[in-house]
């Protein structure tokens, strides 16, 4: 007997049958209205812990306001910048009161003390 042959009697069984057919749906109305009202409610408390945390100042470090309305006392302030040439430029920072210039290089980074006397560029000048 050959294994390729077909059995008269199990074809003509199935297809007899037909195929059977979904007749409801497969997502309720009430099943689609509680993911949507069980979604609306994650989101309302995840909104209200970001703001609970936010109110107790955990998420100062992640925030883009941390430094805007109240300078920190030493905060860094660029009074001044040139270009020196193709890849140099100078810098005229103040920190805490304290006058710097930082000349920046390809190759280097020197950092000078202004003295309280001293001229700031731009300043003073005619």
């Amino acid at each position: 007997m050959n294994a390729f042959t077909r059995l008269p009697d199990a074809a003509g069984v199935m297809a007899a049958q037909p195929i059977p057919y979904r007749t409801e749906s497969p997502v309720t109305a009430g099943q689609t209205l509680s993911v949507f009202g069980i979604t609306i409610a994650m989101l309302a408390a995840a909104i209200g812990v970001l703001l609970w945390t936010h109110k107790r100042g955990w998420l100062q470090r992640w925030s883009m306001s941390v430094g805007v309305g109240k300078p920190s006392r030493s905060a860094l302030r660029v009074l001044d910048q040139a270009r020196l040439g193709h890849a140099s430029h100078a810098y005229v920072i103040d920190v805490d009161g304290s006058r710097f210039v930082v000349v920046e290089s390809s190759r280097h980074v020197s950092l000078h003390s202004l003295q309280e006397g001293s001229a700031i560029p731009g300043e003073g000048h005619e």
